[in-house]
């Protein structure tokens, strides 16, 4: 079964301001760019925009990290039990920085990843949805708030999208 973790706090300001980003693309203001995903067994082109890193949330339910949020099993605990509190997202960022094998340790990966866009700027476009949550490129949302980017590019899921969308997503890229 899959678990609704809720809407994060900004979820409806974020709404309005997808919304108005949407518009200003769709309406000639900015180049329009559009992300290709999966979405409900069909190919889905979604529009891309700029979002505020400082607005958007981790995803509690992402699977790239599933295995080590047992680590601290109070940490853990409370991101179930608030995943959207400062403290549940600041673990998920934590985490998301950490070696898979040992969260004591920053992973190479991440190491590589802030050296790249350091040097290249972001390439690929993230996924929200349209409340904030990020459903790809989390760990490039950790990496982009290390540097102190303000902005990162997004595609943006449908309205209709539902937690189930949001795994089958994920779980697709």
């Amino acid at each position: 079964m899959t678990k609704d973790f809720g809407e994060p706090p900004l979820a409806m300001e974020n709404k309005a301001l997808v919304e108005q980003r949407i518009k200003e693309v769709r309406d000639g203001q900015g180049v329009p760019e559009t992300l290709t995903i999966e979405f409900r067994g069909q190919p889905r082109h979604v529009e891309v925009i700029d979002m505020p890193v400082s607005q958007l949330f981790y995803n509690p339910g992402t699977h790239r990290i599933r295995a080590q949020r047992s680590h601290d099993p109070v940490r853990d605990a409370a991101l179930d039990a608030d995943p959207w509190s400062d403290e549940s997202q600041d673990y998920l960022h934590h985490l998301l920085k950490a070696q898979p094998s040992d969260p004591s340790k920053q992973d190479p990966a991440f190491e590589a990843l802030l050296e790249s866009l350091r040097d290249f700027k972001q390439n690929e476009p993230g996924l929200i949805t349209r409340s904030g949550i990020i459903v790809n490129g989390n760990t490039r949302r950790a990496a982009l708030k290390e540097l102190g980017v303000t902005t990162i590019r997004v595609g943006v899921l449908p309205a209709s999208c539902t937690w189930a969308d949001i795994h089958a997503v994920e779980l697709s890229l």
